[in-house]
């Protein structure tokens, strides 16, 4: 089975863990895949450039008693992750199979705009 595996972008206020952060039980599953035998890919769209943090933009604001704190979407861009699809498919390479993870619950937006992108550009 070819199999993808994504982890998406995130939105919130910070992003504290922006240089460190893996998607580790993604990784685990990826590597139990891959050694039965499945063609497994990854899209981290939470992964440093370069070695440095992860890219932001703003998105909003959320006012919180009488502040507005301002709410980012860390990670690829959803032109990247078209980019990156794209390039899967120019490959022949199509999923069988599609795993999101999301590390914390409030994190969902991205998983579920994610969701919706990956629906659009594979026709899942």
């Amino acid at each position: 089975m070819r199999i993808l595996l994504v982890n998406p972008p995130i939105y919130d206020v910070r992003f504290d863990w922006a240089r460190w952060h893996q998607p580790c039980g993604l990784l685990q599953v990826g590597s139990l895949l891959r050694a039965r035998g499945n063609d497994v890919q990854l899209i981290d769209c939470l992964q440093p450039d370069n070695g440095n943090r992860v890219q932001r933009r703003k998105l909003d604001a959320i006012p919180v008693e009488g502040l507005a704190l301002r709410r980012w979407s860390f990670g690829l861009t959803w032109d990247q992750i078209e980019e990156r699809i794209a390039e899967l498919k120019e490959e022949k390479w199509k999923p069988d199979a599609i795993y999101v993870a999301c590390m914390m619950t409030f994190w969902w937006e991205g998983a579920r705009d994610l969701i919706r992108k990956l629906r659009e550009q594979l026709a899942v």
